[in-house]
């Protein structure tokens, strides 16, 4: 796809999008040298044609790699980022998801938990069930970090239920 979007100068905005799949699917395999340098190239052609939405997937893309790798700083900046130059909601909720994680990770659990739960209220309305599932299982971690396992429960309990219908392993994992 990359090869021929770049030929299609009315396709760019696609063009990112494949960069940013390729970054998703290396970092879900785990190769995060090859996700962060697709998530850099979606980042480029988002500066190429003035697109905030791909320099926002870009940047929790990053954020994600980079949390999931233990660069905790790295990772919350890049969401903070992500997250302020979301330009709709849409956009808005996956960074937002993507820094509740960063946080998570970095050990706020707290600050994490005051931005996922709306969050998995606005996802549910997208009806984009994976997204909203991993969304309700992050939550429901913040919950266990704090000592509220019958409130994790119930968020954990509503995610796996999302995530196993979707068939989304990921969140399920």
């Amino acid at each position: 796809a990359i090869r021929l979007l770049r030929a299609k100068v009315d396709q760019q905005w696609w063009l990112g999008m494949a960069h940013f799949y390729l970054a998703m699917n290396h970092g879900l395999a785990g190769d995060f040298d090859s996700a962060l340098t697709e998530a850099g190239n979606a980042e480029l052609v988002g500066t190429a044609i003035g697109d905030p939405r791909l320099h926002t997937y870009a940047g929790f893309t990053i954020g994600w790699l980079e949390a999931s790798r233990g660069n905790h700083e790295t990772a919350t900046a890049a969401c903070r980022r992500s997250r302020d130059q979301a330009p709709d909601r849409v956009s808005r909720a996956y960074a937002s998801m993507f820094l509740g994680y960063a946080l998570i990770e970095a050990g706020d659990h707290r600050s994490a938990q005051e931005l996922l739960e709306p969050t998995v209220t606005e996802l549910h309305s997208f009806g984009i069930p994976q997204w909203l599932a991993w969304a309700s299982i992050l939550t429901g971690e913040t919950y266990r970090l704090d000592g509220d396992v019958d409130k994790a429960g119930t968020f954990v309990a509503r995610g796996l239920d999302i995530a196993t219908k979707a068939k989304y392993w990921y969140a399920v994992g």
